[in-house]
């Protein structure tokens, strides 16, 4: 029997970035899963959203979250193994923590803020910053990369043995299946349409204004002329970007911002699109 520590403050304001929704799935699995040891669950922060994970302890305070990283950056401070028995401490990101004695196991999706930094707000730089990257790199037990490619980032870029890191993929929810044509889901009757689909934040990184020039050439032959493009996804920093390269385009009225996804129409909006477009610069 192991006692285990899950680090689940990145869910606080309750978002559905790729990263939470890694943290959701893989801690319901293994709560659902794992009879053999003994999880606890730290969920911190002044003000949050309610948890959905069952099958563990709770320990929920209301210290604020920017506090707690500032005193973890600069003291140390509080160390976890002073407040709460654990064998284990797993982070599914890299957010800062003082473990003390024990042993922690992060998971690290990517570096693209050291490759691209003019991607990010002066917020979220300062964020980085705050979380020591490399120092954590350098303390932690072992370290799950998601890939292939954020191993070899995290060796070349911080100076971590191989050895160290292990890859482990992601998995897919069971909520990703093809759907037959016609299918009723929800409010949807499916039905296969002329759409290019992007899903996820529209923000730099993502390059969508690219996307949307693309989008330009294409509607100009004849046999994509009832294509729309839809842009699936939360404003993110620097939209405004995107906003312009739409107005430019001739074909406006064929964009469709759709704004952030429900969870219940995101499989009907894979199964419905003609092809699924992703042009980021970077990603794990």
């Amino acid at each position: 029997l192991m006692r285990i520590l899950a680090d689940v403050r990145l869910l606080a304001r309750g978002g559905v970035s790729g990263i939470e929704e890694y943290t959701r799935n893989l801690l319901k699995h293994i709560l659902g899963a794992d009879r053999q040891n003994q999880y606890t669950i730290f969920y911190n922060g002044f003000r949050k959203k309610p948890l959905d994970l069952e099958g563990a302890r709770i320990i929920d305070w209301r210290v604020p979250n920017k506090l707690w990283d500032f005193s973890s950056r600069f003291f140390n401070f509080p160390a976890v193994d002073g407040f709460l028995g654990a064998d284990l401490v797993f982070s599914p990101h890299f957010n800062i923590l003082s473990t003390g004695s024990i042993p922690r196991v992060v998971t690290f999706h990517d570096l693209s803020f050291l490759h691209h930094p003019d991607f990010f707000s002066w917020k979220q730089k300062f964020w980085h910053w705050l979380q020591n990257i490399k120092k954590q790199a350098r303390e932690v037990a072992k370290i799950i990369a998601v890939s292939e490619f954020t191993k070899t980032d995290i060796v070349n870029l911080l100076g971590i043995s191989p050895e160290k890191i292990s890859v482990v993929y992601s998995g897919v929810s069971e909520e990703f299946k093809p759907l037959n044509k016609n299918s009723n889901i929800g409010n949807w009757k499916l039905e296969i349409g002329n759409y290019v689909l992007y899903l996820g934040a529209l923000e730099p990184r993502k390059n969508i204004p690219a996307l949307i020039r693309a989008f330009n050439v294409l509607k100009a032959r004849r046999d994509f002329s009832d294509f729309k493009l839809v842009l699936a996804g939360q404003a993110g920093w620097r939209c405004h970007d995107i906003l312009t390269e739409i107005r430019r385009s001739n074909v406006s009225q064929d964009i469709v911002l759709w704004g952030p996804v429900k969870s219940e129409d995101r499989v009907p909006l894979y199964n419905s699109a003609r092809v699924f477009v992703y042009p980021s610069f970077f990603e794990g």
